[in-house]
């Protein structure tokens, strides 16, 4: 009885310990966390039964993908630089287990064995996104959240309405989860599961822009014009450049918010090239990322190693003007940037490589997987170009969850289609 039941829980605990991750990334950093410990102990446990077992394994088609090739370089090239690095010990491990996020992709591929097993992950997905979408509404509306009663003093800021992480995570999460949604609309049920999909996918950028992450919307608006790209015939294909500007003039017209941010960054951006203003949000960037550039022209080709952007930084800025809480950044708040004081041009290289592994693998899916993956690949380079968006713990964890299940279910269907042949 008792190996029934071990043999029962063993079979579903790899897909299960990805929905329960999948299911996390709705909430704040800690259930995230957890989730990911879950998933790579139950990863491990599976890759040594089947070793032990000497069983075909799903995770083969893993050596099929130049993702899993560069994920290795990547990390292995992180974990290196510790022999250089001017970090102290603990900094540099930090920084690498962070990095440690960009193997979840093959690690979603190693425990989703089936098209039935992804699928569920995508609606685990989308319904606990839908339900994060529902609650930032009801924040707008009721100005609090559902779980406040009506005379609760809590003073809840409607105007960044975010039920359970930063403002900033959500809008990129959004968007990039709109996108998902319209091209998976007939990829993952019945013809009725379309028409959620298309009300998430709307009301998922409707919630992008009520948020004032302006990153999340730069993101969602490059999303649409890729989307649109691809729907027009090839001679109109120009008219794709028009679709986010006619989106941001819709969006300016029924909040008139999002312009006053548009126009704080400009006003903020001048300011710093003027008089090297740092106490702003634009300004507080810039003055990162100038800052970075110089570090990494010192040094351009390895880098000052894993986990050291911070000692470079508050070294190179001691005698300089900088923001009051600067000293305690991690990061400069853009991935490149970050990969190139950690481990120069080579670090870059790495980097693109990545991405640039994921989108090739992705051209033998089907057409609308293959969007959905470009899409999220698209949205994921955005993201690193304005934020440290796979450094970041919930957002990084996000995006390459999302990249890890388009993955799953281009693979997945390729299989079941070799199957009918």
């Amino acid at each position: 009885m008792i190996a029934v039941v071990a043999s029962r829980v063993f079979a579903v605990a790899p897909s299960l310990s990805v929905m329960l991750l999948v299911a996390a990334l709705s909430f704040r950093t800690a259930p995230v966390s957890l989730a990911k410990i879950l998933l790579f102990v139950v990863s491990l446990g599976f890759v040594l039964s089947l070793r032990v077992r000497g069983a075909d394994s799903w995770a083969v088609d893993g050596r099929r993908l130049k993702l899993a090739y560069t994920t290795f370089a990547c990390l292995v090239a992180l974990f290196v630089s510790m022999f250089w690095t001017s970090a102290d010990a603990e900094a540099a491990v930090s920084a690498w287990v962070k990095s440690t996020k960009m193997f979840l992709p093959l690690l979603i591929l190693l425990c989703l064995r089936d098209e039935r097993e992804v699928k569920a992950a995508w609606w685990v997905f989308f319904a606990f996104q839908a339900s994060v979408v529902v609650l930032s509404w009801w924040i707008v509306i009721a100005g609090r959240p559902l779980w406040l009663g009506p005379n609760n003093p809590a003073n809840w800021p409607t105007n960044a309405p975010s039920p359970f992480t930063s403002y900033l995570d959500q809008a990129l999460m959004s968007g990039i989860t709109a996108s998902m949604a319209w091209h998976l609309r007939n990829q993952l049920g019945p013809r009725w599961t379309r028409f959620f999909l298309i009300g998430l996918a709307i009301a998922g950028v409707s919630t992008c822009f009520l948020l004032p992450g302006r990153s999340g919307h730069i993101v969602a608006l490059s999303l649409i014009g890729l989307t649109v790209l691809w729907a027009l015939s090839p001679k109109l294909k120009f008219l794709a450049l028009l679709a986010p500007a006619i989106v941001l003039c819709v969006v300016v017209a029924a909040s008139p918010r999002t312009l006053e941010r548009i126009e704080l960054g400009v006003t903020e951006a001048k300011q710093f090239n003027v008089s090297g203003n740092v106490n702003s949000s634009i300004g507080e960037r810039l003055h990162y990322w100038t800052t970075s550039t110089e570090l990494i022209a010192a040094r351009p080709l390895l880098g000052y190693g894993v986990g050291s952007w911070n000692k470079e930084y508050v070294r190179i800025t001691t005698d300089r003007v900088a923001p009051a809480h600067s000293k305690g950044i991690r990061n400069p708040h853009q991935e490149f940037l970050l990969w190139g004081v950690q481990l120069g041009f080579v670090g870059v290289a790495l980097l693109v490589a990545w991405f640039a592994s994921i989108a090739l693998d992705a051209r033998q899916f089907d057409v609308a997987t293959k969007r959905a993956t470009w899409c999220a690949v698209a949205g994921a380079w955005m993201a690193c170009m304005f934020n440290a968006a796979i450094f970041d713990a919930l957002i990084g964890d996000y995006l390459v969850v999302v990249i890890g299940l388009c993955l799953a279910l281009g693979i997945a269907q390729a299989r079941a289609s070799e199957s009918t042949t």
